[in-house]
């Protein structure tokens, strides 16, 4: 069986054009946070899209919907299924706090359903949207051109001070 929306997602996501982003020195010395230099240009920092990591979240979530598919192993006790709770649990935490800081303010219709003899809200909400398609484009004309080795330390990373 294959899931709904299987096709929606793989389209949306197509991680292997996006993933991380490279940016110039210029461009990272304006975000709140520091972040680190690439291993094969101290002049570009990688940064990612939080958009494509909330959807990367949202699809994580969705395939523990269908386990007789993805088979993602949630058993307490295993590395892998501690591991993947705590994904879990990192990702409804991740989409929890863009929900509530985006706070989409769209308005849901309620209306009387004659068959069903009670009121249903109406999902057609009008939302002002970003161009995602834009997104996708500046974040794939930025690829980080290298191999990412998340063990590897790089020099000028910033240290995590916690976790």
């Amino acid at each position: 069986m294959k899931p709904p929306g299987q096709e929606k997602f793989a389209k949306l996501l197509r991680l292997e054009e996006i993933g991380i982003s490279q940016i110039p020195a210029a461009m990272a010395a304006r975000l709140p946070n520091a972040t680190t230099p690439t291993a094969h240009d101290p002049k570009q920092y990688m940064v990612e899209l939080d958009v494509f990591h909330q959807l990367h979240c949202l699809n994580f979530m969705r395939k523990i919907v269908y386990p007789d598919v993805f088979k993602i192993d949630l058993t307490p006790g295993t590395e892998e299924g501690e591991d993947n709770i705590y994904h879990l649990e990192h990702c409804y935490d991740q989409l929890r706090q863009s929900i509530q800081c985006a706070s989409d303010v769209g308005t849901i219709y309620w209306e009387w359903s004659e068959p069903k003899q009670k009121m249903f809200g109406n999902l057609r909400t009008t939302h002002t949207c970003k161009n995602f398609e834009k997104i996708r484009e500046w974040a794939a004309q930025h690829k980080l051109d290298e191999t990412f080795d998340q063990f590897h330390k790089v020099v000028g990373a910033p240290i995590r001070q916690s976790n």
